[in-house]
């Protein structure tokens, strides 16, 4: 099977954890769950600080998404620790792939807006770095398949 081959099947195991063992799994799994709880609470905030809320619901909306941030990173470490070495360094590099993308697209960026480009929101520096990330992981998945 070619790279251009790639199954939706595949896809899908490359996005979800390819290769982890059943035990890794529910680590995998409990990252994905705290990250979509932190995805919805992080645009909550978003949409809900927009509505210039009284200072304690401000506080609150800020502090939640924070509080899960952290929770998530640490699932994640838990999920690295947990993980054989040829899986860290899969995930190792598709995190590197990651900052280089994103340091040199904002960067770049920065340089566009100098001739009149819009300005960009950490929300769109953030987007572009997921999304790199989830480039990263299925490049070294379709590379050490």
């Amino acid at each position: 099977m070619t790279n251009s081959n790639l199954s939706i099947r595949q896809w899908l195991s490359a996005c979800g954890g390819f290769g982890l063992k059943p035990g890794e799994r529910k680590f995998q799994v409990r990252v994905s769950a705290i990250t979509l709880l932190w995805a919805i609470t992080y645009v909550g905030a978003s949409k809900l600080l927009v509505a210039d809320p009284a200072p304690l619901v401000a506080a609150l909306a800020i502090a939640i998404p924070i509080a899960i941030s952290i929770w998530m990173i640490q699932a994640y470490l838990s999920l690295l620790s947990n993980m054989d070495e040829f899986m860290r360094g899969l995930q190792l590099e598709a995190i590197a792939w990651s900052f280089a993308i994103g340091l040199i697209a904002l960067m770049a960026y920065a340089l566009l807006e100098q001739i009149g480009l819009p300005p960009l929101t950490s929300n769109d520096a953030i987007l572009l770095m997921m999304v790199a990330w989830v480039a990263g992981q299925l490049s070294t998945f379709l590379r050490h398949r």
